[in-house]
């Protein structure tokens, strides 16, 4: 459960911390743009909490839908 609770957390953050490093190499920019990299970490593994949430929410409904389907019976 931890896990998915982390995960949700990191959906919340991870965009504002791509939006920090965004805007700090905006501000320092020398003709480079370095926080390519980072964000395309952080992206990759947004991408890969979001996998566990929806994960976690199938597995949920796929349970609650059995115990209403075996209350109904």
């Amino acid at each position: 459960m931890t896990q998915t609770t982390q995960a949700l957390k990191f959906l919340f953050v991870g965009p504002f911390l791509m939006a920090f490093l965004a805007l700090v190499n905006k501000m320092s920019f020398n003709g480079t743009w370095w926080c390519q990299w980072p964000i395309s970490f952080l992206a990759l593994c947004w991408f890969v909490s979001l996998y566990y949430v929806l994960r976690a929410v199938a597995i949920a409904g796929g349970i609650a839908a059995l115990v209403s389907y075996l209350k109904r019976r």
